[in-house]
């Protein structure tokens, strides 16, 4: 692991520093709301507020169904044994993690393989003192594992979620909530900071629609027990250009020198079958290197369809010049000749024709289906009724100051 990516005691010092110069009231009082027990409430089940930060993405697998990136996780909730002592006082208590200690415990439930890299000992801190408010900051540095649905691939959408999990305790023990403003979250544009990622994240391969924040229990029936969990999902649509340029194109391509198969004489069968042959390896080497990049699926993805097509009318020219060859050469008749030109007009007509008209429906239709938002249709209504406006256009900081501005490590290390 690359050492600049570990956070020393003195950074991770700044950053408690930083949160409880920065935090205000208001946003205490907002945590407050959350993390008391309601009238009615169960006093024995502890309530815990989770924020999170994605740093940066460094990649998304198709094949391993996996996304490797760095991110942050907060957790607050309350502990009144802690209500009116300092930071400084909570981190010089050598005995503070002893009997009567109690944390959430959450981690990432979809986790592959990630690396936390802050120390316990710095993890934990109070971060408002007046109301007994403590805080866990950790930060992850690996892969998760993400659901892939490549029906619609390359028109596809995907959800990267990050699903956060106490290994701890049940629902009926601890219940994890959201903040409301991280619910939903629109792509604010290009240049304008995201509440929970920083705008440093770039996927070239991929289009960020926008981000929501589920708070959810999920029933495991092997235990008959309920866990609360928090989910981060950013919802992301695919840049398809690369493949519309680098495969349907190619196999466009392809399919205009197949019709050259007609334009030959019918007792030119050998120079048929080559060019016919020719193709439809070069179709399949598309497809062995199309299969490269996506996970072994028991369905076909639409552009599966698009080269399948390509296969059916390169078989049909190969099946023509051998029709058209047995006439021409074994046809009793005196016109057998003009009949198999005849024969090979026709599908030189219809066989550009119908490619055309498949090629106009395949792409209207992807067309509309990757136009779609489908990221707003992804919202309950509640969530559209509640999800804050569209970012407007605001004075530009620079990249450095925006990163800051998000990123209270980065502020930190930069100190």
């Amino acid at each position: 692991m690359d050492d600049s990516l570990s956070l020393s005691e003195s950074q991770n010092k700044r950053l408690r520093d930083f949160h409880l110069s920065g935090e205000s009231e208001e946003l205490a009082e907002s945590l407050m709301k959350i993390l008391r027990i309601p009238e009615g409430g169960n006093p024995q089940q502890k309530r815990v507020v989770v924020q999170v930060f994605v740093n940066r993405i460094f990649s998304v697998n198709d094949v391993e169904a996996s996304v490797n990136l760095d991110f942050y996780l907060k957790v607050n909730w309350i502990d009144e044994k802690y209500i009116g002592v300092s930071d400084d006082d909570f981190q010089d208590d050598e005995q503070k993690f002893e009997e009567g200690w109690w944390e959430p415990g959450v981690e990432v439930s979809n986790a592959i393989e990630l690396e936390k890299l802050i120390e316990k000992d710095e993890a934990f801190w109070v971060e408002h003192p007046a109301h007994g408010i403590l805080a866990y900051t950790q930060r992850f540095i690996g892969t998760i594992s993400t659901p892939m649905e490549l029906q619609h691939f390359p028109f596809d959408s995907q959800k990267i979620p990050i699903v956060f999990e106490s290994f701890h305790w049940k629902a009926e023990d601890m219940l994890m909530f959201r903040l409301e403003k991280h619910a939903v979250q629109f792509n604010p544009g290009p240049n304008k900071e995201w509440p929970t990622m920083s705008m440093a994240v770039t996927l070239p391969e991929w289009y960020k629609m926008g981000i929501t924040l589920d708070d959810r229990i999920n029933y495991y029936s092997f235990e008959d027990r309920n866990y609360s969990q928090i989910v981060f999902a950013l919802h992301v649509k695919r840049n398809f250009k690369f493949f519309l340029y680098k495969v349907y194109a190619m196999v466009f391509l392809i399919q205009i020198m197949n019709w050259s198969i007609f334009v030959l004489d019918p007792d030119q069968l050998d120079a048929r079958i080559g060019i016919a042959v020719t193709l439809f390896l070069a179709a399949v080497a598309f497809n062995f290197v199309l299969a490269s990049t996506l996970p072994r699926i028991s369905y076909n993805t639409r552009l599966d369809w698009y080269i399948l097509i390509a296969y059916v009318y390169i078989v049909v020219a190969l099946v023509e010049s051998c029709i058209v060859f047995l006439i021409a050469k074994y046809h009793t008749e005196s016109d057998a000749w003009d009949i198999a030109k005849n024969i090979d007009w026709a599908f030189l007509a219809f066989c550009p024709f119908s490619f055309f008209l498949y090629n106009l429906k395949y792409f209207i239709s992807a067309w509309l289906l990757y136009r779609k938002d489908r990221f707003k249709r992804s919202l309950a209504p509640e969530q559209l009724a509640n999800a804050p406006p569209r970012q407007t256009n605001r004075p530009q900081q620079s990249s450095q100051a925006m990163e800051m501005t998000r990123n209270p490590i980065s502020k930190a290390a930069a100190q």
